[in-house]
């Protein structure tokens, strides 16, 4: 039953069961493993740990115990120790394929990009299809491509919904929707009609919460379905899609939205021509678009205007992007130099920009 309930992600129930079983049968380790990984899935990473920590101290020769430590302890800052677990993981199963992952994820946290990309390298092996991997290898091999994978982008943020909005705001300093909405108020002409917001890859609805004060009509579209409850779950979008933004804006009539908003999306996206032209095509006349990227300088070897970082997520040139305005008929207004968040310390720099159609 405890399993049944995980694996149908009926995570609440799951946490309840093996809660109760563990007061029951204090060294149960199936229980505390499952109790465990659910309040993880819940978003409560600091109530999983010791939970975690019970299971593999219960299932020492337990490959995965070892794994779901090293996530809890990694999302709770302490990576090392994280790595720790990992390695010992691997020591009990060497061709567990998510270890490897995991422990390349952690040292590239570290800066360890060599070994990281080993690491990553060793999973691809083992699973030749993963498409989230091979996106890891190519980031950390200098090799840029369009755009992240689907699964890849829908999996980081299904993980990261529940604790998205306090981690961003609050860790990584993230004010991008709250400039955006101060732009969009200032450049936004007030009609007679209830205006019509496109948010692409809404997320969990913090640029729809700051657009409050124009009591638009809210559309909102992201791939990630636990991103999707957590916007669903403020109640102020009017419509919420699962999909690529592409196909959702496609099967859109023309001029059918006064603004289109992106924040932190084509961080994801890499090439975002097919974007940029369908926003032209959705946008009423005089309509706006509002979109935060990550920032490089292109040098002579730099063909495509975006750049595969070694983090995962894309920058995009400033020359790429006023070509892209010129080029579909958009005017610039505004386009401010901004850091988008802060890792490890350090400023991670963008750029704000506000079009009108």
């Amino acid at each position: 039953m405890l399993v049944t309930l995980f694996n149908q992600r009926q995570y609440a129930e799951a946490a309840a069961v093996a809660q109760e079983q563990t007061r029951q049968y204090p060294k149960h380790p199936l229980a505390w493993k499952v109790l465990g990984a659910s309040l993880q899935k819940l978003g409560r990473v600091a109530d999983a740990l010791p939970a975690m920590q019970k299971a593999a101290v219960l299932m020492p020769k337990d490959h995965e115990a070892f794994n779901n430590l090293g996530v809890t302890l990694k999302d709770l800052g302490k990576t090392e120790q994280a790595i720790h677990c990992y390695r010992q993981a691997l020591a009990l199963k060497p061709d567990f394929a998510e270890a490897h992952g995991n422990l390349g994820a952690a040292l590239r946290e570290q800066g360890k990009l060599a070994e990281a990309l080993a690491c990553y390298k060793r999973k691809l092996a083992l699973a030749p299809h993963d498409d989230e991997t091979r996106h890891h290898v190519d980031a950390l091999s200098g090799v840029t491509t369009s755009g992240a994978p689907s699964k890849y982008i829908e999996g980081v943020f299904d993980n990261y919904a529940a604790k998205f909005d306090q981690h961003l705001t609050q860790s990584l300093g993230y004010n991008v929707p709250k400039r955006m909405a101060e732009l969009l108020l200032q450049q936004h002409q007030p009609a007679n009609a209830r205006p019509r917001v496109l948010d692409l890859g809404c997320g969990t609805g913090l640029v729809g919460a700051a657009l409050g004060p124009l009591d638009a009509e809210l559309i909102g579209v992201d791939l990630s379905g636990g991103m999707l409850q957590q916007a669903r779950a403020r109640g102020i979008y009017q419509t919420l899609v699962q999909s690529d933004l592409l196909p959702m804006m496609q099967a859109q009539t023309d001029a059918s939205f006064d603004i289109v908003t992106s924040a932190d999306v084509f961080i994801y996206v890499g090439k975002i021509d097919e974007v940029v032209q369908e926003t032209r095509r959705l946008l009423k006349q005089g309509g706006l678009f509002a979109f935060s990227v990550e920032s490089f300088e292109p040098g002579p070897q730099d063909e495509l205007g975006f750049k595969l970082e070694t983090s995962g997520r894309y920058s995009h040139a400033a020359s790429y992007l006023q070509a892209l305005a010129a080029g579909h008929g958009f005017t610039v207004l505004e386009s401010h130099p901004v850091a988008i968040r802060v890792e490890q310390g350090q400023a991670i720099m963008g750029q704000l920009a506000l079009w009108r159609a």
